[in-house]
């Protein structure tokens, strides 16, 4: 493993950009995690592959965001006519073997194929020659390794929003940041703007203009779904109504609601027709246990569980006993925060 330091009608679900030219061999296609994040990351990636001289295409959004999807489905549909494919903040599906396999396949088809990835994986073999695990979310795009090349202001911002939109602890950002960062990962899910108009506002994203522009964005995403109508405090965990949010989202929106309400944990709840979904986040400012610790236990079907951040479902259980569970875990997180007490 390689650890390093004509327009398109746009749909909601997967926005793409796609920019058209006769030389097929020149093109490249960006595939980049469906979330704020990943759109930073492809921003950053196309400067570098223009700078190449390719026409550069970025595919963002549901087929990407949904890691499974990806590998399972997305990438056997991306077409040879690419001379350079680069996947960026794409996490490896749960089974290794099966992204190693998808990867090969790929690049027995493409001149060129690029894995850039910064969410660890133990004692993993590259399966390609450009196989990469960076060590940080702000190096997560194509061009990280080129040492001869001067970020301009304009990248150098972008790099720092990636990491906000990631909640990289290494970056503590203003509260001007954080609603401009919320408003990029909200852009993907607006149904005002096409992706090339939100590429091109981040391409230029140090302009009064842009800048204004997410940070409306950020405003509106706090108003629509961090308000005080959605969100209940139960001592210092917070219980935020998640229904018929974008998945994607999710998350953004509970590490909105810790850093407005200055708790330590948020549970966001969405209810389907045969499960509960259940996702829970830590403050990353406060001294917490790891939640793998907390809640060790989860007999259901996991989609994701990390220090920080668990997602899991409830199946087979009456909305009674579902209620009943929750509170036992809003009493557990109180309990070790009455135990910690403050820093």
């Amino acid at each position: 493993m390689k650890i390093a330091e004509k327009p398109l009608k746009t749909d909601i679900k997967t926005k793409t950009s796609s920019i058209y030219s006769e030389n097929v061999k020149s093109k490249a296609l960006i595939c980049a995690h469906g979330d704020g994040h990943g759109l930073i990351c492809a921003v950053i990636s196309k400067k570098f592959l223009e700078e190449e001289g390719f026409i550069v295409e970025i595919l963002c959004g549901f087929k990407t965001g949904d890691v499974k999807n990806f590998w399972e489905k997305t990438i056997d549909n991306i077409k040879d006519e690419y001379s350079k494919v680069v996947i960026v903040d794409i996490p490896l599906h749960k089974d290794s073997s099966l992204s190693f396999s998808k990867l090969k396949k790929l690049s027995e088809r493409v001149k060129e194929v690029w894995y850039i990835d910064h969410h660890p994986k133990n004692d993993v073999e590259p399966p390609i020659e450009n196989f990469y695990i960076v060590d940080n979310p702000g190096r997560c795009y194509y061009g990280f390794n080129k040492k001869d090349k001067c970020l301009d202001d304009k990248v150098k911002l972008l790099i720092r929003l990636g990491q906000i939109t990631d909640r990289d602890p290494r970056v503590i950002p203003s509260k001007e940041e954080q609603v401009v960062a919320d408003g990029i990962s909200f852009s993907l899910f607006s149904e005002k703007y096409s992706m090339d108009e939100i590429i091109s506002k981040l391409e230029n994203i140090n302009s009064d203009e842009n800048w204004n522009f997410f940070k409306k964005l950020g405003q509106e995403f706090y108003e629509k779904y961090c308000s005080l109508d959605r969100v209940k405090r139960a001592g210092t965990v917070a219980i935020v109504d998640v229904s018929n949010v974008e998945f994607k989202l999710v998350w953004n929106i509970l590490h909105r609601v810790i850093d407005t309400f200055k708790i330590d944990y948020a549970i966001g709840i969405r209810e389907f027709e045969h499960f509960t979904q259940i996702n829970i986040v830590r403050n990353p400012q406060r001294n917490l246990p790891s939640l793998k610790q907390i809640v060790p236990h989860i007999p259901y079907n996991v989609l994701i569980v990390g220090d920080g951040a668990i997602s899991y479902r409830i199946r087979g259980k009456t909305r009674e006993e579902i209620s009943k569970e929750v509170e036992q875990l809003i009493e557990r997180l109180n309990q070790i925060s009455n135990v910690l007490g403050d820093d």
